[in-house]
């Protein structure tokens, strides 16, 4: 099993394929904080995570002492998913 990471990029064009009309599509973006609730729940989940991510060799231990540091400084803000919206209005021909 895979996630398809481009539905958000089909979607509108299947609201279309609907008839619908006047598509669009709205976005929110979950940012946080280091320190924050959610920047320790990461600190706290990526240990169990971190002998298979260096066992990949996609990730170093250089880059994991980075990742800590920034998700413990309130100053440093990410984002980790962006939610979208998309709808349409009924063409009168289909209704």
């Amino acid at each position: 099993m895979s996630i398809d990471y481009s539905i958000g990029r089909k979607i509108p064009a299947w609201i279309d394929s609907l008839g619908a009309e006047e598509v669009v599509g709205e976005g929110h973006t979950a940012r946080f904080n280091g320190g924050s609730g959610r920047a320790t729940c990461w600190t706290e989940t990526i240990p169990e995570l971190a002998p298979s991510l260096l066992r990949s060799g996609h990730i170093s231990e250089k880059i994991l002492a980075e990742f800590y540091a920034c998700y413990q400084d309130p100053h440093y803000w990410t984002s980790v998913i962006t939610f979208i919206a998309n709808s349409g209005r009924k063409l009168e021909r289909f209704r």
